[in-house]
């Protein structure tokens, strides 16, 4: 009985903190002329949306090298 419940407990768990993990969306570069796509990752419930300005490595360094 008590292996029953350590396993129904180890499983709740995992499902659990599974539900926490880290999700991604997927933004367009807001760089001149570049047609890429950003991954940015949802943190404290903040969901970004096309309204954030998001620049992909290259175009972060050529546009904010200034």
């Amino acid at each position: 009985m008590k292996k029953l419940l350590v396993f129904v407990t180890v499983i709740v768990i995992v499902l659990c903190l599974s539900a926490c993990a880290n999700e991604t969306v997927t933004l367009h570069c807001d760089g001149a002329n570049c047609n890429k796509t950003v991954s940015v990752k949802v943190t404290d419930g903040e969901k970004p949306d096309e309204s954030w300005v998001v620049f992909c490595d290259s175009c972060a360094k050529n546009d904010l090298a200034d």
